[in-house]
């Protein structure tokens, strides 16, 4: 296999840094199972996956610390547990951050990454919301929507909008002013919150900005080739990264593949539910057409509320999200768009190596504090 900055060209996207961590954290992680391995007894495919991610992420997080540590004011941030019942009468468990002693009434929703088949547990972004909530005074939401490949996947975005939707509608329960509310994620969260911008002006519902890192705005697992991508520039300069390969992607496709083969009556069955819980039951067909899969494409950018756009110079997905700002601003959708320099798509776990990832945190954390203040929103 070739990597990308093994090209002149595309190594200048590259922190030298960067590729010494790509090219040796591999090694750390593979060792570090053959010396810790996990009990796989009973576990099919996607557990066992599950269990590598979610044991790696605290490896490198805790014995490698590529995240900034948050042991110094961990104990001023109150967590609690709770959950909101979505269409089908699930309860979608969440986690609330509130750092004690703070009077601000202002709320992030936040979405992890996966693509749609990890991150399950609301462990995956825990590295980074604890600093966003010391640094900002903000309260954070983390929503643990349903995962492929045991659920359909138009059950992830469902659930996501039935989240935001019942905290916008409930906001005095969480002691939130509903005029200061912002929702994002990262990867397929970035994704999520990008087809979640479209049901919310559906649904004449408001939030103060929507905040995509590294989203891809394309269902990229239509795709068996990389030609067949619209915004594929960033996927033929670095389908081969370590980082966030296309062969994972591919991996991912198998789950929503499966997904549907195995779940094909789950939004059928429960269409009464849906109209239900959500007033209204033709939205379903532009939310499986466009807003879940190619989100891109879709027909209407129009009323969309502010986007800020996160992309890594050296993502697959880079190409995908500064697309989607310019059909944003080709549609005069308030957007700001900033690049991590030298970095990629796992750019904000990287927040204790590098110190472009810092200023990334950093930036979030500015926009979600100055919610109120800032002319852009």
């Amino acid at each position: 296999m070739t990597y990308p900055w093994e090209d002149p060209e595309i190594a200048k996207h590259y922190n030298p840094k960067q590729i010494e961590i790509l090219l040796n954290q591999p090694k750390l992680l593979d060792q570090y199972f053959v010396e810790n391995p996990f009990d796989t007894t009973g576990l099919n495919e996607i557990d066992i996956w599950r269990n590598q991610v979610n044991i790696g992420f605290e490896y490198l997080r805790d014995v490698l610390k590529i995240s900034k540590p948050i042991d110094s004011f961990k104990d001023q941030i109150k967590i609690s547990s709770s959950s909101i019942k979505s269409f089908d009468g699930y309860e979608i468990p969440i986690k609330i951050y509130k750092l004690k002693g703070s009077d601000k009434n202002s709320l992030h929703v936040n979405y992890h990454g996966g693509g749609f088949s990890l991150g399950g547990g609301l462990n995956f972004d825990e590295n980074y919301i604890p600093w966003l909530v010391y640094l900002t005074g903000v309260t954070i939401i983390d929503v643990d929507y349903r995962l492929i490949p045991e659920n359909h996947y138009t059950v992830a975005f469902l659930d996501g909008f039935a989240s935001i939707k019942y905290i916008i509608e409930h906001s005095d329960e969480y002691q939130i002013d509903k005029e200061r509310i912002s929702i994002g994620g990262a990867s397929a969260g970035g994704h999520l919150v990008l087809a979640l911008g479209h049901l919310l002006r559906d649904f004449n519902l408001k939030v103060k900005f929507i905040l995509a890192n590294v989203p891809p705005a394309e269902n990229y697992t239509n795709h068996e080739t990389v030609d067949t991508i619209i915004l594929n520039e960033s996927f033929k300069k670095f389908e081969n990264s370590p980082d966030h390969s296309y062969a994972t992607i591919k991996k991912f496709r198998k789950y929503f593949v499966q997904s549907e083969v195995d779940n094909p009556n789950q939004i059928i069955d429960n269409l009464d539910n849906i109209k239900k819980y959500f007033g209204r039951l033709e939205f379903l067909k532009d939310l499986q057409k466009y807003y879940q899969g190619d989100t891109y494409l879709s027909p209407n950018f129009e009323g969309l509320v502010p986007h800020v756009i996160i992309t890594g110079e050296n993502d697959t997905f880079s190409s995908s999200g500064l697309g989607y700002a310019k059909k944003l601003i080709d549609n005069f959708i308030p957007v700001q768009s900033k690049t991590i320099r030298g970095l990629g798509h796992g750019w904000l776990w990287q927040t204790n190596q590098f110190e472009e990832a810092w200023e990334g945190l950093q930036y979030i954390a500015k926009l979600i504090r100055d919610v109120d203040n800032n002319e852009f929103f």
